[in-house]
């Protein structure tokens, strides 16, 4: 993707909304970073993108955003097998989740079209978020080479052997001897570097963080003002037909709402990230529903 996009790709480190009383007042959620949160993304770089699918979010619906906590918990786990696995995120023991269940949770809290397996890298978020999977993959993996328990887990699945090749090597022309077991080696660690998760006092200098002083951790900011808002558009009649008026609105569930009772379910087949338990005790608990 970077090499695609000729620049580096930030992540989105969503331990920082976590803490927020509110995280869907985050300014991540704002023009100034991913746009609105709710409904058809009209605000922000990612406004009004064209492609089959147009994007829909439905934060905070449904699953969790990973804390602190979670990444602790996932980096510490004894092997790549515990680490990667898809445990049963519906079971109620969160101390038991992979790093693969609590990216799933993740997608289900983001909503709408980050839900469907086959939809969710049409919201460009996803891009971002992965960044940061593969930032705390990257920390796993550094710690397995350290530990000499680098091997590459072999799941007994058909096309995901240790010496198997990966299977975009028709894709990307060049990578056509990489293996799934050279993605776990030190080669291609050393290709990749983060910038350090921002700390208190000075939270990497900016100005959308801010240090608690309680917990010691950085926070994001809440958005504010036009912050706040997303753009509606309704068709108008006017004297040269039918045209589009654009009006700024809250970006708030209503949004969602008038998507749902204009569609019902949503046209999108497929398997869908999860089922998630214990999700966020903040969430609505009203995913959006899609055709079986």
């Amino acid at each position: 993707m970077e090499f695609a996009i000729g620049c580096p790709l930030p992540y989105w480190d969503t331990t920082l909304d976590f803490p927020m009383t509110d995280p869907t007042q985050s300014i991540v959620w704002s023009s100034k970073y991913f746009g609105n949160g709710y409904g058809a993304i009209t605000t922000g770089p990612f406004a009004n993108l064209p492609g089959q699918i147009q994007a829909i979010r439905n934060i905070n619906s449904d699953g969790w955003l990973m804390s602190r906590q979670d990444i602790q918990m996932a980096l510490s786990k004894p092997s790549y097998y515990e680490f990667t696995e898809p445990s049963p995120c519906y079971n109620g023991n969160r101390n038991a989740y992979s790093m693969e269940c609590l990216h799933d949770g993740t997608h289900v809290w983001i909503g709408g079209t980050s839900e469907p397996t086959a939809t969710a890298a049409f919201d460009p978020i996803f891009y971002p978020f992965h960044a940061f999977v593969d930032k705390v993959f990257g920390l796993f993996r550094r710690r397995m080479l350290q530990e000499g328990n680098a091997a590459y887990p072999d799941k007994q699945i058909t096309g995901h052997a240790p010496r198997d090749r990966m299977v975009f090597y028709n894709t990307y022309p060049g990578i056509e001897s990489v293996t799934h077991e050279d993605g776990y080696g030190e080669n291609i660690d050393q290709l990749v570097s983060y910038t350090s998760t921002p700390s208190c006092p000075s939270c990497s200098g900016s100005n959308d963080l801010y240090c608690d002083t309680r917990q010691n951790i950085c926070v994001s900011r809440t958005r504010q003002g036009q912050q706040r808002m997303a753009v509606n558009r309704v068709p108008v009649r006017t004297n040269d037909g039918i045209e589009t008026a654009e009006t700024m609105e809250p970006d708030s569930p209503i949004r969602v709402e008038r998507i749902i009772n204009r569609f019902g379910t949503l046209p999108i087949r497929g398997p869908r990230f999860g089922p998630v338990g214990m999700r966020d005790r903040r969430t609505r608990g009203n995913s959006m529903r899609f055709m079986s």
